[in-house]
């Protein structure tokens, strides 16, 4: 075997350890794990205090969309209390729904957004219409509660239940006098705080509220205060 010359060793070992460095720069680097945003690890939320009590809730048994007749009126009374009762053919009054089921406690929270459409504004999808621009249903902002849920069916707001307390709304069919009037919710807020879009395509939903008032049997008032709700929400359903 002939001795190499100098210069064709060194042309030999160059070429080896480029070969060696390309081989390295192919080797796919580990990718690190997506960090995963705090909100989406959030969960449904609820707490309030009655009579200096606290109460949490933290588990939603039923989330529900919902179209109604708007504006109602009564059309006519037979036989002194059969009330056959409608509103205008072009509007519906669209709400959202989250019950909540207490810890440690069969007290229940529902809460309720509506706003009335005219169905123009609306898009129908299978039964129900529903809100061309959904997420301003729940801009952050405050909210009227809707004293005449139930009832006429005309006001865009919040509705409270409070099973063992009451409602924020009359159980009183429309045609029948109620005692629930605006003066008794002066001081009542309800303000949503938060509305954002996460990565995984659900919303974060916060509220707070206080001095809301539920009307309990005769319509007594009972205060509910300090009151927040943290909610998931999805337009799937």
């Amino acid at each position: 075997m002939k001795n190499l010359k100098p210069y064709s060793l060194i042309l030999m070992l160059t070429l080896a350890l480029f070969a060696s460095c390309k081989k390295d720069r192919n080797i796919p680097q580990p990718k690190e794990p997506e960090k995963i945003d705090p909100m989406e690890m959030a969960t449904d939320s609820a707490s309030l205090v009655i009579d200096g009590n606290t109460y949490t809730f933290n588990n939603i048994y039923v989330r529900k969309n919902s179209n109604t007749d708007a504006k109602c009126k009564v059309d006519s009374i037979v036989n002194g209390y059969q009330y056959y009762i409608s509103g205008p053919k072009d509007l519906v009054y669209f709400g959202r729904e989250f019950s909540f089921s207490g810890d440690k406690t069969d007290i229940t929270l529902s809460l309720g957004f509506y706003k009335v459409y005219n169905k123009a504004n609306a898009k129908k999808e299978g039964l129900l219409y529903y809100p061309i621009d959904r997420d301003a249903f729940f801009e952050p902002g405050e909210r009227n509660f809707a004293l005449d849920h139930q009832r006429e069916n005309g006001t865009d707001g919040i509705t409270l239940t409070i099973r063992g307390y009451g409602k924020s709304f009359s159980d009183e069919s429309l045609g029948r006098p109620t005692t629930i009037t605006q003066d008794k919710l002066k001081d009542a807020r309800f303000e949503i705080t938060n509305f954002t879009k996460l990565k995984n395509g659900t919303y974060l939903l916060e509220a707070k509220f206080a001095k809301a008032v539920v009307f309990g049997e005769q319509e007594q008032p009972k205060t509910i205060d300090k009151g927040y709700v943290r909610l998931i929400v999805t337009w799937l359903i």
